[in-house]
C-alpha cells in the first residue's frame, strides 16, 4: 500500500476518533467539538462577526448561526455592537470567560495525555506537514471556484 493512501487512512481516522474523543471530554458541559472551536477562535483572536467567525471555522453561515445561538443560550458568548452599528460582534460573556476556562482545562488535560511520549521535533515535523497539507487543500479550493 502506498505511504500516500496510508497517510489518508490516518488522517481521516485520526480525525474521527479525536473528535469522538473530544465530545466525550466537552459532554458534561453540554457542547461539541464546534461550541469548544468556536470559543477557542473567539478567545485567540478576539471578538469577531458572524461571517468572520464562519470563515475561520470553515463553516457556512447558517451553521456558524446554530453555534453561536447555543453559546449565547448557554451564556458563553453575546452580540455586541461594534464600532460600525451595522455590524455585530461575538465577544465573552463574565460568565462565559469563567466556565471556558474549565472547559479548556478539559480539553488540555485530553490533549497532554495524547502527546505523551511524542518529542518537540516529532511535534513540529506534525505541525509543519499537516500545515502544509492545509494549504495545498486550501489553494486547490480557491482554483476550483
Amino acid at each position: 500500500m502506498k505511504a500516500s493512501f496510508l497517510l489518508y487512512l490516518n488522517l481521516v481516522n485520526t480525525s474521527k476518533i479525536y473528535k469522538d474523543q473530544l465530545n466525550e471530554v466537552l459532554n458534561p458541559y453540554n457542547i461539541s467539538g464546534p461550541h469548544f472551536q468556536a470559543m477557542v477562535c473567539i478567545k485567540e483572536y478576539g471578538e469577531k462577526s458572524l461571517t468572520e467567525l464562519a470563515e475561520t471555522l470553515l463553516v457556512e453561515k447558517p451553521t456558524a448561526t446554530k453555534i453561536l445561538q447555543k453559546l449565547v443560550s448557554m451564556n458563553y458568548l453575546q452580540t455586541t455592537t461594534g464600532t460600525d452599528k451595522r455590524c455585530k460582534k461575538i465577544v465573552f460573556t463574565e460568565d462565559g470567560k469563567r466556565k471556558f476556562a474549565g472547559v479548556l482545562q478539559a480539553v488540555e488535560n485530553f490533549r497532554s495525555e495524547l502527546m505523551v511520549g511524542f518529542s518537540e521535533d516529532e511535534i513540529s515535523i506534525a505541525i509543519t506537514v499537516l500545515t502544509e497539507m492545509q494549504n495545498r487543500l486550501k489553494a486547490r479550493n480557491q482554483a476550483s471556484i
